[in-house]
């Protein structure tokens, strides 16, 4: 775990993972199951959801901004007023109630004593509908949308919209590897956003194995299960989905989840998202198709830099990533400089006989002199170039060895759990208004 050179990025993000009202006054923790924070003012929430949210962030009347954590949150809503209009209430914990479908508003007002201005947020409830589904969600694939970070390394002819899969569409899971399915809810009329406690979430089928994370501080490991996620294992031929059991007693059922042999590899594509201003690394991807097109997720990549230097931490219940096939980046390899360096890397992501590399070419700004005096030590996770493995009688690159299915061969090491998501949110935030998420 690196906490001390995440810390300032997560408190940078607190404003940017929080949703704005609609004056753009106050950011609200909703708790819903909404992994890059998209909820915006008037979207639908299940009919059932025990909907409690509080404030996170808040502006004054002079223009300033107060970051609220999990133990003022309390105080900081109880200087306002609360009015609800629509079918709904509030309780005795100031969670909402909800009676019916309908639309809610719920604005706060300060009271004479209240520092920050007032805001107002509102939400569609529905019920259940003959049409509602459950399906699998391609979250990391629209985190450069939602941010505004720049992808690099795609195909000639590809866009980042090529990364996006259909969640009505079967899972393909590369046998006996992590796989960690994010699952969402749509109908017709677009997605429903829901809380993770009044939804039930399990597996069913053959072949499946639930992965529960491990918490052992004692023994180094951290692992954890986000809302609305269900870590699993495949095995060969195995067929399974994840059922989900809603407020009022409906289930529904994903897709199917179909466990595939490493040989049907026939693409490997590595993809980076960097800062868009600096060019500065922040996650990479290797995508992996079958010879019909179809992505197979949870591939057992084994990361590397070919040229220069890169913190290179592969996804693991450990980290934000998630899973194999992603990697969190970082850029603290070198020593800092007194004046601006422009710094070169080559990342290669490795399956099998397949393999791709991707160049990264980011700024860092002078360090100030009390940084300079401290003694330097490179990040735990560095990677160092080895320009490749070259083939003795081709003089070609060397593709690894062929894999075997079971084989989990990566590198790096851990990260805070989505800790790469709240810098990124964090920075990006920095650039905003303030009323945008």
């Amino acid at each position: 775990m690196r906490p001390a050179r995440l810390i300032p990025f997560v408190l940078l993000s607190l404003a940017a993972c929080t949703v704005h009202g609609e004056l753009g006054n106050l950011g609200f923790n909703l708790k819903l199951v909404d992994p890059i924070v998209e909820f915006e003012s008037g979207d639908r929430i299940l009919l059932g959801s025990h909907f409690c949210p509080d404030i996170g962030q808040a502006f004054s009347a002079d223009g300033s901004v107060v970051f609220h954590g999990t133990g003022q949150r309390a105080a900081a809503r109880a200087c306002f007023d609360e009015t609800v209009e629509g079918p709904a209430q509030l309780d005795a914990d100031r969670c909402f109630v909800f009676e019916e479908p309908g639309e809610v508003s719920w604005s706060l007002t300060p009271t004479g004593d209240c520092e920050y201005l007032g805001d107002r947020l509102r939400f569609t409830i529905v019920e259940v509908s003959p049409e509602l589904r459950l399906g699998f969600d391609d979250w990391r694939a629209r985190v450069p949308e939602q941010v505004g970070g720049a992808v690099i390394g795609l195909a000639p002819g590809r866009s980042s919209a090529d990364l996006r899969e259909d969640p009505s569409a079967a899972r393909l899971v590369l046998a006996d590897q992590l796989d960690v399915p994010q699952l969402r809810l749509d109908d017709l009329e677009g997605r429903v956003f829901w809380t993770p406690s009044e939804v039930s979430l399990s597996l069913v089928g053959e072949g499946v194995t639930a992965v529960e994370p491990i918490d052992d501080p004692e023994a180094g490991i951290i692992e954890s299960q986000g809302p609305g996620e269900l870590p699993l294992r495949l095995e060969l031929g195995g067929v399974a989905r994840a059922r989900a059991t809603l407020p009022g007693g409906q289930v529904l059922e994903s897709p199917e989840l179909i466990g595939v042999s490493s040989t049907t590899v026939a693409e490997l594509d590595l993809v980076a998202l960097v800062d868009a201003e600096t060019g500065a690394p922040l996650y990479a991807f290797a995508e992996i198709r079958d010879a019909e097109g179809r992505v197979l997720h949870g591939a057992p990549i084994e990361w590397g830099v070919q040229e220069g230097a890169l913190s290179v931490y592969s996804g693991s219940l450990e980290t934000d990533t998630r899973t194999s096939d992603y990697a969190s980046l970082g850029s603290n390899c070198e020593p800092p400089a007194a004046v601006p360096v422009q710094h070169r890397a080559v990342l290669r992501a490795r399956l099998g006989a397949l393999e791709d590399t991707v160049e990264l070419v980011w700024w860092e700004e002078a360090a100030d002199p009390e940084t300079l005096a401290k003694p330097f030590s490179p990040d735990e996770d560095c990677l160092f170039g080895d320009g490749g493995v070259v083939d003795s009688e081709t003089g070609a690159d060397e593709p690894g060895a062929e894999i075997e299915d079971g084989c989990g061969c990566t590198s790096g090491g851990r990260a805070t759990p989505f800790s790469w998501l709240l810098a990124l949110l964090g920075l990006v935030g920095l650039r905003r208004r303030r009323h945008a998420c």
